[in-house]
């Protein structure tokens, strides 16, 4: 940071020196009389207002981060817990499997209504404050000790038809757990939400959250960046928007942070550090997931300028995405179909829309448009990335269990490699179309103005004259003669 603080310094001060050209955003600057001159940097207001815009991010992230180091401070993770991988015994209905290790055991695609019962005796063991470690993904679940229930989550839900959510629960043991018989017992909600169920882990509830924290701090970190990056970066965009059209696609760049970044701290449970609402939790996922495709798809705004076919089968895609979300929604509030079986529609979508990405950078890169190269490596790498996690995803689910850390999420990587080639792309074409302002206003006053005096020229004169005759508007001539003008 040090390193990098210097860096950033040393070219402020290089900056601080150079006279920029002050950039006029009339649409039509030959209406103006305002000569175009140059100043110093800290009187163009757009830099001010993106200072206080930095300043305020990392202020947001500072903050943020300061809560979660104290939980990541080292890197010894269940140092103290115990994993439960074998000697259960599972019985799927009416099907029952003896002494079953779970990184080996795969169950059938559940469908709704199945039930799946785990159970076996608890290990002698001293930690402290026990609490157990159990994942559910839209089932309920029943956790008894000796035949006493000791916890229950979404049995009312699931039986009045609604959504009931899903995530990691910590459940407080008594501390004469010790070689009493563990029985978890789930009941699927939804069709093919869950084959494979993660493994119980037995730990100290004093660092339960603090080693969730650790196990998942890439996704913390990533999920923290990009939503505080969206939320700085849609202010901005906001406030800036009204002075140039070029600061509506930060606006679409931003929104798609901040879904993507909720998207990702919901899907891997980290939200519940915050949030203990499991149904609130998975609303949050499935939306942020279903309208995260929508800004990207703005991105693309200026598309339907081109070709008409171009602009139907944009608009119908616009339109697709737009419509998907509502509808999902409509039908979840009147409970017809919950908001999370509807994955699959999603995914059709999704395809369509990386499809029309790839097609849109590739044909603008073969007309020589440069600053989209970046565009197509982003959207290249989000596909990469999407079909990699779909893959694993997939094959955790009906093959085998995969307990790799290093897998979670990669969705939310290509994300945010996409977010940073949109970010390089978008800046690569602000800094073009400035250097064009710059230099169409040189040219014009080159056009329009006497090169000794300075004086608007005669071509000057008859563009003003033609104005005022097409607008009809009144106006009045002096003509006047200066003597000794010239030497």
């Amino acid at each position: 940071y040090t390193v990098m603080g210097i860096v950033v310094l040393s070219v402020a001060m290089v900056f601080n020196k150079v006279r920029l050209p002050e950039i006029r955003h009339e649409e039509d600057s030959l209406n103006t009389n305002v000569t175009s001159n140059s100043k110093g940097l800290w009187g163009h207001s757009l830099f001010i207002v993106g200072l206080l815009a930095l300043f305020g991010y990392e202020i947001s992230e500072i903050s943020i981060n300061s809560f979660f180091i104290n939980y990541v401070v080292d890197d010894e993770i269940y140092d103290d817990a115990v994993f439960l991988y074998d000697g259960w015994q599972v019985q799927v209905n009416d099907d029952i499997s003896e002494n079953v290790n779970l990184e080996e055991f795969s169950l059938p695609v559940a469908k709704r209504g199945d039930r799946v019962q785990y159970q076996r005796n608890m290990p002698a063991s001293d930690i402290m404050a026990p609490c157990l470690r159990i994942y559910t993904s839209h089932c309920t679940a029943q956790v008894y000790l000796d035949n006493e229930l000791i916890y229950s989550f979404g049995c009312e839900r699931n039986a009045k038809g609604e959504m009931i959510g899903g995530g990691y629960h910590w459940i407080s043991l008594p501390d004469n757990f010790q070689n009493k018989t563990l029985t978890i017992i789930y009941v699927a909600c939804e069709n093919n939400k869950f084959a494979n169920l993660q493994v119980p882990v037995l730990q100290s509830g004093e660092n339960a959250v603090a080693d969730f924290l650790k196990e998942y701090r890439v996704v913390v970190y990533i999920g923290v960046f990009l939503i505080i990056f969206g939320c700085a970066s849609f202010l901005m965009a906001v406030l800036l928007a009204y002075i140039q059209k070029e600061l509506h696609n930060l606006l679409w760049i931003s929104l798609f942070s901040f879904c993507v970044g909720l998207w990702n701290i919901s899907s891997t449970g980290v939200i519940q550090v915050m949030s203990s609402d499991y149904y609130k939790n998975a609303l949050f996922e499935y939306m942020s997931l279903y309208l995260g495709t929508i800004p990207i798809l703005l991105f693309f705004w200026e598309v339907k300028k081109e070709h008409k076919g171009l602009r139907k089968f944009f608009g119908g895609l616009l339109i697709a995405n737009v419509v998907f979300p509502v509808m999902a929604v409509v039908l979840h509030v009147l409970n017809v179909v919950h908001i999370c079986a509807m994955l699959s529609v999603f995914y059709i979508i999704l395809a369509c829309d990386i499809a029309w990405g790839i097609f849109i950078s590739v044909r603008k890169v073969k007309s020589q448009q440069s600053h989209e190269k970046l565009l197509l490596v982003g959207i290249g790498g989000l596909s990469a990335f999407v079909i990699a996690d779909l893959i694993l995803f997939n094959f955790e689910k009906f093959g085998s269990n995969l307990n790799i850390p290093n897998i979670k999420c990669l969705s939310s990587l290509g994300a945010l490699f996409l977010i940073i080639c949109l970010i390089a792309s978008y800046c690569s074409k602000i800094i073009a179309n400035y250097f064009s302002k710059a230099e169409r206003e040189i040219l014009e006053k080159l056009a329009y103005s006497d090169s000794l005096t300075g004086l608007s020229n005669r071509q000057r004169f008859d563009h003003e004259i033609e104005n005022l005759r097409e607008n009809e508007s009144p106006y009045v001539m002096i003509v006047f003669d200066l003597n000794n003008l010239k030497y």
